[in-house]
């Protein structure tokens, strides 16, 4: 983008998140942002990333957003951190991308939308893979129907034990990218929602759930189910997702 200024990013914790998204940047050509800044309390993950990206780092995550440097931060730090670092990143003038799930309950997704509409900045939600799905254009027909399905083994893979029992496992793991999907090919809003959990044998936390959404728009069925299963049994990898159209014909995402 060699007509615009690259977007300079600062960077809230230095874990799983941020990494992937540092992989990204890696082999990204041409990417219309830089990583500037990052905070993180570990001094083993400031030294890497000021060895690999020379930019400043900092301990504590306000000090970063009252830095002049910074044009927009991603938070990336534990769930229930998020309300804490995006009113430091607001009332410091920075937008905002916040890794899922934006936060733990609605009250703090409330807090952090207010404090961002009263600072004049922009709060987005990380979600990445409504960019893989097909939305739905209507030249097939009428959709009548979203179905999504995940299953993987997100409760046993090398995590927190506390990270993994406040977000409840797949529920605000794995639940943020099957809305974001379904809200996509949907095109509409969240009227009202009805679902059930059940718990994990293994690791006593959440193991899955199952729910039905019913969205403003008139499309009464949206059928989510998600679950736990060990790698040696997971069926198929990631999310996968069916629109029901007229016909019998479906459009998968």
């Amino acid at each position: 983008m060699p007509d615009r200024k690259p977007l300079r990013l600062g960077m809230i914790g230095l874990g799983q998140a941020s990494s992937q998204i540092i992989h990204e940047i890696r082999a990204a050509k041409d990417c219309p942002w830089t990583l500037a800044v990052a905070a993180d309390p570990r001094p083993h993950a400031r030294a890497a990333f000021k060895a690999e990206f020379g930019g400043q780092v900092f301990v504590d995550a306000a000090e970063l957003c009252r830095n002049a440097g910074v044009d927009a931060v991603y938070v990336a730090t534990p769930p229930w951190m998020h309300l804490e670092h995006t009113i430091a990143a607001a009332e410091s003038g920075k937008h905002i991308i916040c890794e899922k799930p934006l936060a733990l309950s609605l009250s703090d997704c409330d807090q952090m939308v207010a404090v961002a509409r009263r600072s004049g900045v922009k709060l987005l939600a990380g979600h990445t893979h409504s960019f893989d799905a097909l939305v739905t254009t209507g030249k097939v027909g009428k959709l009548h129907a979203v179905n999504s399905w995940n299953f993987n083994e997100f409760n046993h893979r090398s995590r927190l034990t506390a990270e993994l029992a406040a977000t409840h496992g797949p529920l605000f793991n794995q639940g943020p990218h099957q809305i974001d999907i379904v809200r996509q090919i949907a095109g509409g809003m969240v009227k009202s929602v009805r679902a059930s959990t059940f718990i994990d044998g293994v690791t006593g936390i959440e193991g899955g759930y199952v729910g039905y959404l019913e969205f403003e728009n008139g499309l009464r069925r949206a059928v989510l189910v998600a679950r736990r299963r060990r790698p040696a049994a997971r069926p198929r990898p990631g999310l996968e997702a069916a629109a029901q159209l007229p016909g019998d014909r479906q459009a998968a995402a």
